[in-house]
């Protein structure tokens, strides 16, 4: 009688292919990140113990060739022995990696049921945090189904208004805004400072008696974006809010904004500003004067700017900290 005919016999043995390819689909689906978070969790709990039970019925196989006929008659004791000792350690070593491999995945993979509603859709968020707060963000697209729409995308869940429910509200405003996003309502413990020189040039004329082409007051902005200290939160905060009916050019996929303060024959003094609710939070002076200005906002997290000048020259800027300091990509 032939090895593969004894085999065949042995219903358990004929299992093992099945029970592998079932986990191995099982774990395959959960790394997709396609199922809603507790069916995924149990897809790849369920895919874990198909593929125990693979591992344990090889090992249980291969125990009992000593047993095998066919064997015996062919193949040395000591030969027999040998064999069944090397494909037994090499099942172990396999049963105590994939356990090992299994924990990571549990680990680094297992999903929260946190969830919360937006523009009248339910999403679902990881909190992926290590160094920087960073969240994966899944949107329910069907019953049992979900879809990443971002990884490390803190800034696109902004304009608080939306959420559905009062408490994912304040919860979001806590988890997405960050550090970097003050609340224009807050005061300070001591007076404002007086803007300095590069925010109002000696020789002005009075701030009453004139306003510039945007709708701003001179005292709020001049165009000298070209100095070497950098604005303060404070100060361009103070020049922001003193701006009446700015321009202001929308980037997509995020509330981010470039914010016109001044406005000078063809040259523009940018703000980069972040709205939260109704108001703008100033966050940083754009390094660029062109007219022209557009911008988008990256799925990694990465801010894009694009400027055109009155020559019909391109200026593209990019911001890795969103948005405070700018890396020059084309002048």
């Amino acid at each position: 009688m032939q090895l593969r005919t004894v085999l065949q016999k042995t219903k358990s043995v004929r299992a093992i292919p099945v029970w592998f390819c079932t986990g191995a689909a099982l774990w395959y689906v959960g790394l997709k990140r396609v199922l809603i978070p507790w069916l995924h969790n149990t897809v790849l709990v369920v895919g874990f113990v198909c593929l125990f039970i693979a591992v344990v019925v090889s090992m249980r196989a291969v125990a009992n060739l000593r047993h095998n006929a066919w064997l015996s008659q062919r193949v040395k004791p000591w030969v027999n022995a040998c064999l069944r000792f090397l494909l037994l350690l090499f099942l172990g070593l396999g049963l105590l990696l994939m356990c090992l491999y299994a924990l990571l995945l549990f680990v680094f993979n297992f999903r929260s049921n946190d969830h919360f509603s937006y523009k009248g859709k339910t999403y679902y968020y990881d909190d992926v945090s290590w160094l920087a707060p960073a969240y994966i963000i899944d949107e329910q697209t069907s019953l049992l189904t979900t879809k990443e729409i971002g990884r490390y995308c803190p800034n696109r869940f902004i304009d608080c208004e939306h959420f559905d429910e009062a408490q994912a509200r304040t919860i979001m405003e806590s988890l997405f805004d960050g550090p970097s996003s003050r609340s224009t309502d807050e005061k300070p413990d001591k007076p404002a400072e007086k803007p300095d020189a590069m925010d109002k040039p000696s020789g002005t004329a009075d701030p009453s008696e004139n306003t510039s082409a945007s709708g701003t007051k001179p005292q709020a902005a001049q165009l000298s974006s070209t100095s070497s200290q950098p604005l303060s939160q404070q100060a361009g905060q103070k020049i922001l809010d003193a701006c009446e009916s700015p321009e202001v050019v929308s980037l997509k996929n995020s509330a981010y904004h470039l914010v016109v303060v001044d406005a000078a024959m063809g040259r523009r003094r940018w703000f980069f500003a972040k709205k939260s609710s109704a108001s703008l939070t100033f966050i940083s002076e754009v390094p660029e004067t062109s007219p022209h200005a557009s911008g988008f906002l990256d799925k990694g997290g990465t801010i894009h700017l694009r400027f055109v000048d009155i020559n019909k020259n391109v200026h593209e800027y990019r911001s890795n900290d969103r948005g405070l300091s700018w890396v020059t990509v084309r002048r």
